[in-house]
């Protein structure tokens, strides 16, 4: 990682912060995951509270940071947005308080799906207890670069708009090639309701009687010599020609 900004550790603008919560069996509880590479947190299937083993649940609030400490070094790391303010996570997701005086949150949103990033979170993870769990301290070594507050602002702001505008080509790709299979498809129309060819029953090729008992050389075997007289009648692509079966 190459910066002109200065390199701060996480530990100097964000703290652990754990929300806890005692778990009652008459509550349900609406709880996280965290996606791997920076892509965010999506809601998992909901949990009564009798039906957990955990004692604890943790709340999330917009703009924590959080990670699912076994997957860390896969960039399982995430920023609340305003859709997930409110939910839970379990003691495998540890979250940290942002000081938004230093860090913007969508800042570091941004930076949480730089390769750099996971990089140094595999490096953090690695070595530690329990199938390489990141512990919270550890995670708050990993250094990132911080702008002032105001450049933070401006550079989020370009990114996302640019993000927006690949996001509406990609949109208007995808709407082109529909377009574009849909005329292949009517012009494949145009030209072959033009095309004059004798129309066969499939059993008269696979040589079945009208009881669907097999009388003949079977399907995957017109376009060979060999020939048997028992199996399951098959085409194969070979046997599928333009103007007819072979």
């Amino acid at each position: 990682m190459n910066s002109l900004w200065p390199v701060v550790a996480l530990g100097e603008v964000a703290k652990l912060f754990r929300r806890s919560e005692e778990v009652l069996p008459s509550k349900t509880y609406r709880q996280i995951g965290v996606k791997w590479w920076g892509k965010g947190i999506y809601e998992r299937d909901p949990i009564d509270g009798f039906e957990t083993r955990y004692k604890q649940l943790y709340r999330l609030k917009k703009d924590d940071i959080v990670i699912n400490k076994i997957w860390t070094r896969h960039g399982s790391v995430a920023v609340v947005s305003d859709e997930f303010d409110g939910l839970y996570g379990s003691s495998e997701f540890p979250t940290f308080v942002p000081n938004c005086d230093k860090l913007y949150p969508r800042w570091f949103h941004w930076i949480t799906q730089a390769r750099w990033f996971w990089q140094f979170c595999a490096e953090k993870s690695h070595g530690t207890s329990g199938k390489n769990r990141i512990r919270p301290e550890r995670f708050l070594e990993i250094e990132i670069p911080l702008p002032p507050l105001a450049e933070q602002r401006r550079i989020v702001a370009r990114i996302e708009t640019l993000a927006a505008k690949v996001e509406a080509a990609r949109d208007f790709r995808e709407q082109a090639m529909g377009e574009a299979e849909g005329l292949i498809y009517a012009q494949a129309r145009k030209i072959l309701a033009g095309v004059t060819a004798k129309v066969t029953k499939l059993q008269d090729w696979l040589n079945l009687d009208r009881a669907g008992i097999q009388t003949g050389p079977f399907g995957a075997q017109l376009s060979s010599k060999e020939f048997t007289s028992s199996g399951v009648p098959v085409l194969t692509i070979g046997n599928v020609q333009f103007d007819g079966l072979k």
